[in-house]
């Protein structure tokens, strides 16, 4: 319950109840959070469903330390996982929506009642209830925090199985016009059969001349993968993960699609048409010591923000192995 507000059982499904505290401030001065709650969904790539996110951190009657609180796990924390919960507040721009209350009816848990309640040390409060997405940065964000704290203090129960997490293959792809980049783990006749291919490459081709700029295969060299694995959590690369690894089938050709309306008879409609030569794309392929896979392909319009700064950090690791070799 917010300002009061009880959720109306009269409501049908699909209905929408929102109220909005028009005295609820829009900028708040103090930095320095105090008390945090919050309520939301992420969506878990390794299971392929989503799942709460539920924590508070507080202090016990107003003093001593702050006591991070999920569930039945409570640690002591400090201010700077606060700071970083400050952090993802100021880049969401979430203050925007202090004060507003929103509540749809009949639809899943994972889509509504997001919440967030901050106090500061100033009095000041971000307090707000809307319907959400597991999709949503600011979830993912705040889902990274507590994980991250938590393994700080050794617990682990948020992370992946280590077989899992451990890197033993990493693959990833670029398309920037004109040249498709390529890194690769691939395997030559100097691999023994039955293990695991020791070669790493990279492959570029100009669509523009239609020509191969370079082959070069190295020997993956020691601590590769180790610092992949790193450089994969500490970027956040698996949350970009969308199981795919190319353009879809039904692209590309042209082509006709065939549907039937309700009540209407057979239509025809023409698939846009990709010129994959010239469309950006990111991919990769992250796969476990389990042999567990996380993939993803973007394209377009549909590459994140982060999963460009992300992949850059990685490219910039395997450049510098190659010009190291």
């Amino acid at each position: 319950m917010l300002f009061g507000i009880e959720p109306d059982e009269r409501i049908i499904n699909g209905g929408t109840h929102t109220y909005h505290d028009t005295g609820a401030a829009k900028v708040i001065e103090s930095k320095n959070i105090v008390e945090f709650h919050t309520h939301c969904y992420w969506y878990n790539r390794d299971k392929w469903r989503p799942e709460p996110v539920r924590f508070s951190v507080s202090r016990e009657n107003g003093e001593g330390p702050f006591i991070l609180t999920r569930d039945d796990t409570r640690v002591e924390t400090d201010g700077s996982f606060l700071a970083k919960l400050q952090e993802i507040i100021e880049k969401h721009k979430l203050v925007s929506v202090n004060g507003s209350y929103e509540h749809t009816y009949g639809i899943p848990p994972e889509f509504l009642d997001y919440e967030i309640k901050a106090v500061y040390d100033s009095g000041e409060e971000l307090h707000f209830i809307t319907n959400g997405s597991p999709e949503s940065l600011w979830c993912a964000d705040l889902r990274k925090a507590l994980c991250d704290e938590l393994v700080r203090h050794g617990i682990e129960d948020m992370l992946p199985p280590i077989e899992d997490r451990r890197i033993a293959r990493f693959d990833l792809k670029f398309n920037e016009w004109p040249r498709s980049i390529s890194y690769a783990t691939i395997r030559t006749e100097d691999d023994e059969d039955g293990k695991r291919p020791v070669h790493f490459s990279k492959i570029v081709f100009n669509y523009e001349t239609k020509s191969s700029e370079g082959l070069k295969i190295i020997k993956i060299p020691d601590g590769f993968y180790a610092h992949i694995t790193e450089l994969v959590d500490q970027t956040n690369l698996r949350e970009y993960s969308n199981g795919k690894i190319d353009f879809p089938d039904s692209f590309g050709g042209g082509g006709m699609m065939m549907g039937m309306g309700m009540g209407m008879s057979m239509q025809s409609q023409e698939q846009p048409k990709i010129d994959k030569e010239r469309t950006p794309y990111i991919g990769y392929c992250c796969e476990g010591e389990s042999g567990k896979q996380c993939n993803t392909f973007r394209y377009g319009d549909d590459i994140p923000e982060g999963l460009r700064e992300a992949a850059a950090v990685i490219r910039e690791y395997l450049e510098g192995i190659f010009a190291s070799q």
